[in-house]
């Protein structure tokens, strides 16, 4: 299962896109699909460093490649209040972590940023993430993402 209702986050009380990746990534380990919280976290920043993960419409997805990942995970974070992300500043108020174990990252990482991209292009699909206040109807909106994509 790649999207778990315990990796919906939603009112996360951050200052940066620094404190959104380490709860995510802290909820990924509690969760068991990574098995160093820390090293996951190192890779996700470095990948920041290299190309911020916001890319408009109020979303970032970040991720890092690492051998650290266990099995295949979408979290999702919304924060209380939009943050600023990366050098550019970015408003912020979505974030999706993907994680990939990296024997699969070509391919599998790949097909999980593809159909989560298309979806997020959908105004309507982001107006209705935007607007939902529980974690369970991001949850039940998110489900739609994992049906077309196979994980190994």
């Amino acid at each position: 299962m790649l999207i778990d209702k315990n990796m919906v986050l939603t009112n996360v009380h951050a200052d940066n896109e620094i404190d959104l990746i380490t709860i995510l990534a802290q909820r990924a380990f509690e969760m068991g699909y990574l098995s160093n919280v820390k090293e996951y976290i190192s890779a996700v920043l470095k990948r920041e460093k290299e190309f911020s993960t916001a890319f408009g419409y109020g979303v970032a997805i970040p991720h890092g490649e690492t051998e650290v990942v266990k099995s295949s995970f979408l979290g999702f974070c919304k924060p209380f209040r939009e943050v600023l992300w990366g050098t550019n500043k970015t408003p912020v108020s979505m974030v999706f972590m993907i994680g990939v174990p990296k024997k699969q990252k070509s391919t599998l990482h790949l097909k999980i940023l593809a159909d989560l991209s298309r979806h997020l292009l959908d105004p309507e699909f982001r107006d209705q993430i935007s607007k939902s206040k529980t974690a369970a109807d991001i949850y039940n909106l998110l489900i739609s993402i994992e049906k077309g994509i196979k994980i190994p």
